[in-house]
């Protein structure tokens, strides 16, 4: 259980009015039902989430106080590329044909020295905007007088 002062429970009451982040607004909560006697049981089960999670909420109020406490440390992972070497691949792509995502893989580790896998290769590309296009099968059996046929009639109007 937590004791918190006046002061600390009218300034969680305002961030938990105002705060649009779900994890702050559910740090804020467990905060107010541990000083208002609630067993972590309850807590878990009134806010869907573990009771291990609820100890690790008090355990770092108690170490941190309230603003390391409310602090999100977390910062996302944005890949081993950075925006200039993404430019570059974007620029290897738009002027030579790649076949499969493999080739790109080798190309990126020939480059940069950044190894990759194949499905990893496919989300950079879906982030850079590239799509996949099955290729298809043209015939190999035309007939050599329709094209040329074809050819010199569209000399004749483009003349």
């Amino acid at each position: 259980m937590i004791h918190l002062d006046a002061d600390t429970v009218q300034r969680l009451r305002k961030i938990q009015r105002t705060n649009k982040d779900r994890k702050v607004f559910i740090k804020v909560i467990v905060l107010l039902m541990l000083h208002n006697q609630c067993s972590p049981e309850l807590i878990s089960q009134s806010l869907g989430i573990d009771d291990s999670t609820i100890y690790r909420y008090s355990k770092g109020y108690e170490t941190l106080g309230l603003e390391g406490y409310l602090s999100n440390f977390y910062v996302a992972y944005s890949g081993q590329l950075n925006k200039e070497q993404e430019e570059q691949i974007k620029k290897e792509i738009y002027h030579n044909l790649y076949i499969s995502s493999k080739e790109v893989a080798q190309y990126i580790e020939h480059t940069f020295g950044i190894r990759y896998s194949n499905s990893a290769v496919v989300k950079i590309l879906h982030r850079l905007g590239f799509v996949y296009k099955k290729t298809k099968s043209v015939p190999c059996k035309a007939n050599r007088a329709a094209q040329e046929a074809f050819v010199s009639k569209l000399k004749e109007l483009l003349a």
